[in-house]
C-alpha cells in the first residue's frame, strides 16, 4: 500500500500480511529489566501493565526490606534478589547478564 503524503513525499505502508508467514513466526521478542528497591507499592501493577507490552519482565529486588520480591512474583515476573543494597546501576547489570542467558538459550 503507498501514497502520497501533504507535502508531497511517498510513502509506504507495509502490514504484517505483507510478509510472507516464515517471517512472521520470527518476531523479536521483548524482555524488560526493572531494577526495584522498596517497591512493594506499585511494583505489581508496573509489572502486570509491563507484561502486556513484553514477553519476559525480569525484576532485580535490590535489597528490599518489604514484599517487594513477593508482589513481583505474584504478578508475573521472574524475580533476582540481591540480599543487600547494591545500587540500581548493580540491579541492571544483573538484570543484563540475566536477559543474556535467556536470549542464549
Amino acid at each position: 500500500m503507498s501514497g502520497e503524503s501533504s507535502n508531497g513525499s511517498r510513502h509506504e505502508c507495509v502490514t504484517l500480511c505483507d510478509y510472507p508467514q516464515k517471517t512472521r513466526t520470527a518476531l523479536k521478542q521483548i524482555l524488560v529489566i526493572l531494577p526495584a528497591y522498596n517497591e512493594e507499592i506499585s511494583i505489581g501493577s508496573m509489572v502486570h501493565l509491563t507484561r502486556s507490552y513484553a514477553d519476559k519482565v525480569i525484576v532485580v529486588d535490590d535489597g528490599s526490606l518489604d514484599r517487594t520480591a513477593d508482589v513481583a512474583r505474584k504478578a508475573g515476573a521472574e524475580v533476582i534478589v540481591h540480599e543487600v543494597n547494591l545500587g540500581k546501576g548493580r540491579a541492571l547489570k544483573t538484570g543484563f547478564e540475566t536477559a543474556l542467558t535467556w536470549v542464549l538459550t
